[in-house]
C-alpha cells in the first residue's frame, strides 16, 4: 500500500452522484479511501499504489455525466489516514 494521496475536486454539479462514482472508483482500483465535502469542492483522501491512484485521477478528471469537473489537485504524502 502507497502513502495516502489528497485529491482536491473541484467543479459542478459535485453532489451524491460524483461522490458514489469516486467511491465506486475506489473500490474497482482496489483503493482505501473515503470523500469528504471540502470548501469549494470534494476531498478524496486515498491510499494505494500510485499506478492506481493515477488511474483514479483520471476517471475522476472525467466523472460521471451529469457533474463538471474544472480542476483535481493532488497533494502527495500526507500524513493523515485514510
Amino acid at each position: 500500500m502507497g502513502p495516502q494521496t489528497i485529491l482536491l475536486v473541484t467543479g459542478h454539479g459535485l453532489g451524491a452522484s460524483y461522490r458514489a462514482f469516486a467511491l465506486a472508483k475506489m473500490t474497482t482500483l482496489s483503493l482505501d479511501g473515503r470523500v469528504e465535502v471540502s470548501g469549494e469542492g470534494l476531498r478524496l483522501c486515498v491510499r494505494g499504489e500510485e499506478a492506481l491512484v493515477d488511474m483514479l485521477e483520471i476517471a475522476c478528471l472525467l466523472g460521471p455525466a451529469d457533474c463538471i469537473v474544472e480542476r483535481i489537485e493532488r497533494v502527495e504524502g500526507s500524513e493523515e489516514h485514510a
